[in-house]
């Protein structure tokens, strides 16, 4: 699926809603008993926001990325202010606040993910690269001893961690979204202001491409 590494503006006015979508199919019997039927794995969230008021040329902006993304065509980055850090929002990440994986001696590559409670574990795919911060066994790691797939999501050593290695991160990331809608609407006042009607988005699903060999290229880089 084709995406736009970019993420939408996140100047919006005071209000963005959404949350997490469940796909739950529920029967009732004779009996009033219910049958219930998971039908997701995952759940997927949905988030409204607008643009509140602004100058023409700030509207122009939001137009021209809703061209570049053709639409609900392409997938996008979005920043959702309830949930974006390693951490809660209000909170500073550090690189051992999720766990990464432990070390085998020979594996190198890890998949980043965030945990909500023993329950659920969500993964994470549109990690900011610039917020990563990586630790093994509690130490935080200088920088040129790995590196971030932020298109896939997977932080990637130059030397595998040694076996029982404890490896965690932090830092931010994005949702990938796409516009519910093929239409941006846009109001005007006395032309000399605009502003957006309600934008619905969407989360996509992302399709992983591991590339172990671009990324053994990019570790005898460090």
């Amino acid at each position: 699926m084709s995406f736009l590494d970019e993420q939408i503006g996140t100047d919006i006015r005071p209000v963005m809603s959404g949350g997490a979508r469940f796909a739950t199919e529920i029967k009732m019997g004779r009996s009033g008993h219910e049958f219930r039927n998971r039908r997701w794995a995952e759940p997927l969230r949905e988030f409204s926001m607008s643009f509140s008021s602004r100058s023409m040329d700030a509207v122009l902006d939001m137009l021209e990325f809703a061209y570049r993304t053709a639409g609900a065509w392409l997938g996008f980055r979005m920043k959702d202010w309830v949930d974006f850090k390693s951490c809660p929002p209000r909170q500073t990440p550090i690189a051992t606040n999720q766990a990464l994986g432990t070390g085998d001696g020979s594996e190198y590559y890890f998949k980043m993910n965030k945990s909500y409670g023993a329950q659920y574990t969500r993964r994470i795919y549109k990690p900011i690269a610039s917020t990563i911060m990586v630790a093994v066994n509690g130490t935080t790691l200088a920088q040129s001893e790995w590196f971030v797939d932020d298109v896939n999501g997977v932080i990637v050593f130059k030397d595998a961690p040694a076996n029982n290695a404890v490896l965690t991160w932090g830092g931010e990331f994005d949702v990938p979204v796409r516009f519910e809608e093929d239409i941006l609407e846009t109001l005007t006042h006395y032309h000399a202001l605009g502003q957006s009607g309600n934008i619905g988005l969407r989360e996509i699903r992302i399709q992983e491409d591991i590339d172990t060999a671009a990324y053994d290229t990019q570790r005898a880089a460090l």
